[in-house]
């Protein structure tokens, strides 16, 4: 009976062992997924910068539709996915960096390209960073001392 107990226990050590290795496989593939998911974000981004940096609109109704289509997707990706949007941001972000080294007045960007690259050089704070809560608490201390008044 002993031998019994014995074997149940070989047998329960290597059950928990098998699902102890299963969860961390588990957790290790969804780790590879995020980690899949925001390389293939940031490729996205700089693909799209890329191509941004070569726009030429026929008119500037077609130019302001393509923009107004990029921020309508940019906003759609951040309600969806926020982590997906934060490595979308930080991909063109670093795009339109690397493209600013190099670019002077031989670019000849358009309006709506410059504003949009001040979004992408400036938007870390607006978007990377969580707002603070200001929240403010007031509280009124009193102490009671005793009085002491002196006479002449």
């Amino acid at each position: 009976m002993n031998i019994h107990l014995f074997n149940n226990s070989k047998l329960l050590f290597l059950l928990v062992f098998i699902a102890m290795g299963t969860g961390l496989a588990i957790a290790q593939d969804a780790q590879n997924d995020k980690e899949a998911k925001t390389a293939y974000y940031e490729q996205r981004a700089k693909q799209d910068a890329a191509f941004e940096h070569t726009y030429v609109a026929e008119s500037e109704v077609e130019e302001e539709a393509f923009w107004n289509e990029q921020n309508k997707y940019e906003q759609e990706l951040k309600k969806e996915d926020k982590k997906a949007y934060m490595a979308y941001m930080r991909g063109k972000r670093t795009a339109y960096r690397e493209h600013h080294k190099h670019c002077s007045s031989h670019c000849n960007h358009s309006e709506h390209y410059t504003t949009q690259a001040s979004f992408y050089y400036h938007s870390r704070k607006r978007y990377y960073s969580r707002p603070q809560n200001r929240a403010t608490i007031n509280t009124n201390v009193r102490i009671n001392t005793p009085k002491v008044h002196l006479g002449f």
